[in-house]
């Protein structure tokens, strides 16, 4: 009987070995299976129809780009922007011929103002007409500060017409792979942990052992 406890004993130790060890490399088989999928497809749960759907959807064509455009020139925000920055502009070069009349010989007319007024708002800035008086300079500086306005937003507007989309397809696509990451982490961490736990209980199994040995 003390033969056969020990030789129980022994066995029950080797088997128990054998069953950790074949769990530990098919933990190790999974991540790394895992990681090859993530990292040779781009997306564990994409595949290939799904990425060549993707890519037709941030591949836009000639017609896409025309009817994003179309949309754009009839949106609230284009037609409030550019009512707005020409009445602006409008007033303001009223005012200028209203101190500049008189004085400025190259501001005889009102449409000798305006084409300096949409010179300077547009960036433009031509260098032939150019207000003399002080209140005219200042219109001027105000014309120039609300150009460069203009031109940040119409940039934006139509920045986010053409490629609005595709950034915000493509931030989606950038979530849902760090989110997946993150899984893949957590995942390497739990299995770490189990192997911890594995080999602690290997330890105390082995001082069980010896202390079985010792005792008998």
């Amino acid at each position: 009987m003390f033969i056969n406890f020990k030789l129980f004993l022994g066995i029950q130790s080797v088997a128990f070995k054998i069953v950790v060890s074949s769990s530990i490399n098919f933990l190790a088989f999974g991540l790394s299976f895992k990681f090859h999928e993530f990292y040779s497809n781009g997306n564990v749960e994409t595949t290939q129809v799904e990425a060549k759907v993707i890519q037709r959807e941030l591949t836009p064509t000639v017609k896409i780009y025309f009817s994003r455009v179309k949309n754009l020139l009839t949106s609230a925000p284009f037609w409030f922007l550019t009512i707005f920055g020409n009445l602006c502009t409008f007033l303001l070069a009223t005012l200028v011929y209203h101190f500049e009349s008189g004085l400025n010989p190259k501001m005889e007319s009102l449409f000798d103002v305006c084409w300096w007024a949409f010179a300077t708002i547009t960036t433009i800035g031509y260098g032939d007409v150019v207000p003399i008086t002080v209140p005219g300079r200042a219109i001027g500086i105000i014309l120039m500060f609300m150009g460069t306005g203009f031109f940040v937003t119409y940039t934006a507007l139509f920045s986010n017409a053409f490629l609005g989309r595709e950034i915000d397809r493509l931030d989606y696509k950038m979530k849902r792979m760090s989110k997946e990451v993150s899984e893949i982490e957590h995942d390497e961490e739990m299995m770490e942990t189990s192997i911890e736990e594995i080999k602690q209980m290997l330890n105390k199994l082995d001082q069980r052992i010896k202390k079985n040995k010792e005792r008998n």
